[in-house]
């Protein structure tokens, strides 16, 4: 994988807080963008890097 790679990642959530990396909103973490939240579906751009994210469904 080369440095610099950048993701776009789509997770059903219902909200973009929603959407964890350990306890830390995804969007609050180094590396990691939210593009937005529309239908139930957040969009974030992630550097290269190790996630576990966890998203609230209901």
């Amino acid at each position: 994988m080369r440095a610099h790679t950048e993701a776009t990642s789509y997770i059903p959530s219902v909200s973009a807080a929603a959407v964890r990396e350990g306890r830390t909103p995804l969007a609050e973490v180094d590396g990691v963008a939210l593009d937005g939240f529309k239908g139930g579906t957040a969009t974030f751009r992630l550097l290269s890097g190790h996630f576990v994210i966890k998203s609230t469904l209901r």
